[in-house]
């Protein structure tokens, strides 16, 4: 693992380079999904064949005729082989585990070393791009008919956050933009959908992933319908994570994490 993130630093690097790019940070983060998602391993009882795939700006379209869609920068699917094969039959469908949104953020904090915000100072920034979440979810759900993870990052930090029943209620603005609203209420609500709290991918000096961004990945892929993924050694949380994980989610879920101004 000593030359992957090696490689990973350098990407990490040029988009730390890049303050405010977005589209700096797809090299990381593309990054670290084929790793995750080739390493996997993928078993079903009714299929064969399964594998993770991460498919980059993937279009969710609620229907074939309809001309609206979403696009989050990183869609990761069951995906089958069978190359050539003209039946179907015994075929899966589309099946999304996770929903990857990039940001960078505008405030250009320091990555790494001396400088840096705590994760929880991140938390306003985190809840400003709710809405853009919201939308997806709702287009999301409506195309594969299940709970959905959604993965927000800001630079090197993230939140997790998991939409099991209704997604929260989108107002479309009037206009050519037809940008996602979001009522003020419904921002109060981000805090419930937070599986894992706002905090780093990575340690100090990026030498291994942070326990709580491996627990992350490990949980988007854990609860999917008749399906086992099982993620590679590399990508598995040390023991206790999750426990620890779980008390900071039940104290944000009692307790004012936001402030809704």
């Amino acid at each position: 693992m000593q030359e992957y993130f090696s490689c990973l630093r350098a990407l990490l690097d040029y988009a730390s380079n890049n303050p405010g790019n977005e589209s700096s940070l797809y090299g990381a983060i593309s990054f670290i999904l084929t790793f995750f998602c080739t390493s996997a391993r993928v078993t079903a009882t009714k299929f064969k064949n399964l594998h993770l795939g991460s498919f980059p700006q993937k279009d969710l379209k609620i229907s074939k005729t309809t001309k609206d869609f979403r696009a989050p920068d990183f869609t990761v699917l069951i995906v089958q082989s069978g190359f050539g094969q003209k039946s179907t039959q015994g075929k899966i469908g589309d099946m999304a585990a996770l929903i990857w949104e990039v940001k960078a953020s505008s405030r250009n904090p320091a990555w790494f070393g001396e400088g840096q915000p705590e994760p929880l100072e991140m938390a306003d920034s985190f809840m400003r791009h709710f809405h853009q979440v919201a939308a997806q979810v709702v287009y999301a759900k409506a195309k594969f008919n299940q709970p959905i993870h959604v993965l927000l990052s800001i630079d090197v930090w993230f939140v997790l956050l998991y939409f099991r029943g209704e997604p929260p209620s989108v107002v479309w603005s009037k206009g050519k933009t037809n940008k996602p609203q979001l009522h003020p209420a419904e921002f109060r609500k981000f805090n419930k959908y937070i599986v894992v709290p706002p905090t780093r991918m990575f340690n100090e000096d990026c030498t291994e992933f942070s326990p709580a961004f491996l627990h992350a990945l490990q949980l988007s892929v854990k609860d999917l319908t008749d399906v086992t993924v099982t993620p590679h050694p590399s990508f598995c949380a040390p023991e206790g994570t999750a426990e620890l994980i779980s008390a900071e989610v039940c104290h944000i879920h009692c307790s004012p994490l936001l402030n809704i101004g």
